[in-house]
């Protein structure tokens, strides 16, 4: 077999298994698609980001100890992903004011103004969104 013909099928192969492998990973029958989960319909919205390692997932378990401490506040709560390294939306329904500030609050606090390995953000109506930025140093 020529060059070109086996760089075309290993090609090929790469770009079905990567596309298998977004379907598996991102086939969860409860989520939300995540371009839909925005500030418009959602009254706290985290999101999960990646700058190539993965989301920290050591973050996001505090986050959701805190959402399920907090759980008889919150009306709804959907999720969707959006990325193959674990990057996801998670999106809170609070139709108490006083509720969804105090648990924007303590979300806000665990997040770190700088981060090597991932972004973390949170947006609420009427606040500034709150992100991990890269280190400038």
């Amino acid at each position: 077999m020529n060059y070109l013909l086996k760089l075309s099928l290993f090609s090929l192969f790469l770009l079905i298994s990567i596309n298998v492998q977004a379907r598996y990973l991102n086939n969860d029958s409860n989520a939300t698609p995540a371009e839909s989960l925005t500030t418009k319909n959602c009254t706290i919205l985290i999101n999960y980001g990646s700058y190539g390692a993965g989301t920290d997932r050591k973050l996001e378990k505090k986050i959701n100890d805190i959402i399920i401490s907090n759980n008889s506040k919150i009306n709804d709560i959907k999720t969707g992903g959006w990325g193959m390294e674990g990057e996801s939306t998670t999106c809170l329904i609070i139709n108490n004011q006083t509720h969804a500030e105090d648990l924007y609050v303590q979300i806000k606090r665990l997040i770190p103004s700088f981060s090597k390995r991932a972004y973390t953000s949170i947006d609420m109506k009427g606040k500034v969104t709150h992100k991990t930025q890269w280190p400038m140093n």
